[in-house]
């Protein structure tokens, strides 16, 4: 497909979820930029939580806008599915958006050229670009350690596969979506885009990047922390680290088979434990965090053998194939802290 083809060819629809929390002066930006797309064949889903006046502030400045309200915080995983749930049905593909991601006008056009090019791709990812300096690139593509610590991909080729690429812009198709049953809502925040492009490729379809695709990312503009700042010191909170870990380990649990499972745990925990006397020196609030996370593995247990059975049962590719794209030598996680040194952390911790 020709970019200068776009209106005389049919493409196939897109249904573009933003997911939003709490205000609207991101999501008035994002919504904006989307009324640039250059694409004959899109709609657009707010999945929104504990916005006042949301409905009202729709129908005024975005009336074309389908809207999905809670007035609870479901958490951003339950609400991608939540819009797929009322997605067109004629709609190929979805487009999930953070709501601090402005795109460009032709990334519609670049990630479903992209997908249209093989069957086998299940989902899309674009180059991720600092929305505070557009000439920074944050990502394009991600790849974890064999723990499940994620790491940035960089490179200076323009389309490849990856792991797995982050849902502050993901295009995925349908079917697939279908097929693995969506996000797993009990992650709430965090790490469910790993969890989900893993799954993807446990049954057998291929994840890419292109990098004609462009977003623009302020990053930890909804959930705060997550970016070093500019003075280059990396900053999170405890809510970051609690579902972090918490997610982590059940992602391991769920999509490793058996061998290669008490493998990564081995290390997982191995990391836990060294990471658990260093914050223990500095302060509690980070082990807490830790211990919280493994007592809600340890709840969560049953449920989470149930899922993994099911996954395993429907997998058809080998964890040596997906471990291709995984770091295969050394931690992630230390040689990150190797680069921005002893994260500064807020206490903000939000258990679900």
């Amino acid at each position: 497909m020709k970019k200068g083809d776009v209106h005389a060819q049919k493409f196939p629809k897109v249904s573009i979820i933003v997911i939003n929390f709490r205000g609207t002066t991101y999501l008035n930006n994002c919504l904006n930029s989307l009324r640039n797309i250059r694409y004959p064949d899109f709609e657009i889903i707010v999945v929104d939580c504990l916005t006042s006046n949301i409905s009202q502030y729709i129908e005024r400045f975005f009336p074309t806008v389908k809207l999905v309200h809670y007035e609870k915080d479901i958490g951003a995983a339950a609400q991608h599915n939540a819009g797929v749930k009322v997605a067109d049905k004629a709609s190929k593909y979805i487009l999930f958006l953070d709501n601090d991601v402005e795109v460009h006008p032709d990334l519609l056009f670049e990630l479903v050229s992209l997908a249209e090019s093989q069957p086998n791709i299940g989902v899309v990812g674009p180059r991720v670009m600092s929305l505070l300096d557009r000439k920074t690139e944050l990502e394009a593509g991600l790849k974890c350690d064999l723990t499940g610590f994620p790491l940035t991909e960089h490179t200076n080729s323009m389309m490849y596969s990856v792991f797995y690429v982050s849902s502050c812009c993901m295009l995925v198709r349908k079917e697939v979506f279908e097929h693995v049953t969506g996000f797993d809502p009990e992650y709430f925040l965090f790490v469910d885009d790993l969890d989900f492009c893993w799954r993807v490729r446990l049954v057998g379809y291929d994840i890419k990047v292109t990098k004609k695709a462009i977003v623009y990312h302020k990053g930890g503009g909804t959930a705060k922390g997550g970016h070093i700042n500019n003075i280059l010191h990396y900053e999170t909170s405890t809510q970051r680290i609690y579902f972090r870990e918490r997610n982590t380990l059940r992602t391991l649990l769920k999509n490793y088979a058996l061998t290669n499972l008490l493998f990564s745990l081995l290390l997982y925990l191995t990391t836990l434990v060294f990471e658990f006397f260093i914050f223990s020196v500095l302060t509690w609030t980070v082990p807490k965090c830790y211990i919280h996370a493994l007592t809600w593995n340890i709840k969560k247990l049953r449920d989470t053998l149930r899922v993994r059975s099911i996954i395993q049962r429907n997998r058809k590719v080998k964890d040596s194939e997906i471990m291709k794209f995984m770091l295969k030598f050394g931690f992630g996680k230390f040689q990150f802290f190797k680069v921005i040194g002893i994260p500064r952390v807020k206490n903000e911790i939000q258990q679900v």
